[in-house]
């Protein structure tokens, strides 16, 4: 079965060494270089893999970063470099054995091992609540952090915190501004660590113990449709 893998890079000598080095790979490769193109990609299609032109990533997706890092903690991901002067093409991903960073082994070593998947198409708004966030379900004031939201969508919301979290742990939060104050169970999906790269610290979370009547009265705050 034909892998298929995204490759996020501007237009230019970089975006063609690394399409002429996937050749001969059973792989497809999708090409995307806005938010906009990446995020209608993984919509709509599954990869099994992600590769991210680093200057990319720094120069024309910068103000998108927190929103990228988000995508990238869902897939295997190879990080690339290409220098035009010395033609010498970088490949970086997790895992990697010394020596063996190729695409060629990215694809058939990480992403051949990966089950194809797109993400979720809720669309996310920024918009501030008051959180009282905790990582236990009875919530008190010695063992919780008043924090506030910075986006949310029907199934999830990020969080500001400088809390020690991991990704997979559980968060229980009561949202100030709900009728329902009942804790709301949500599972860390991915982190930003304070400090990191001029980032707003925190942590995207997936609601998987909600009211219907919680997700209504967000939905209809944050005029996002049922």
């Amino acid at each position: 079965m034909s892998i298929r893998v995204l490759l996020i890079c501007r237009e230019g000598i970089a975006r063609q060494k690394y399409l002429d080095a996937c050749k001969g790979q059973d792989a497809r490769i999708d090409v995307a270089s806005s938010f906009e193109d990446i995020y209608k990609a993984i919509v709509k299609t599954s990869y099994n893999g992600i590769l991210i032109d680093m200057p990319t990533k720094i120069i024309t997706l910068s103000k998108d970063k927190g929103r990228i890092d988000s995508i990238l903690e869902l897939y295997p991901v190879a990080r690339l470099t290409f220098n035009d002067k010395s033609g010498q093409l970088c490949v970086f991903y997790s895992n990697q054995v010394a020596g063996s960073g190729t695409l060629e082994n990215f694809i058939t070593q990480q992403c051949r091992s990966f089950t194809a998947r797109t993400i979720r198409s809720d669309r996310r708004r920024d918009i501030i609540f008051n959180v009282i966030l905790s990582k236990s379900k009875k919530i008190s004031d010695e063992n919780s952090e008043r924090t506030v939201t910075m986006n949310i969508s029907r199934r999830g919301c990020f969080i500001f915190s400088i809390g020690d979290w991991e990704v997979n742990n559980d968060a229980w939060f009561i949202i100030k501004e709900l009728l329902d104050q009942t804790p709301i169970r949500g599972q860390v999906r991915w982190k930003i660590d304070w400090g990191n790269e001029m980032s707003i610290p925190g942590i995207g979370v997936q609601f998987t113990d909600i009211s219907d009547s919680q997700v209504k009265e967000i939905c209809d705050k944050s005029s996002i449709q049922v």
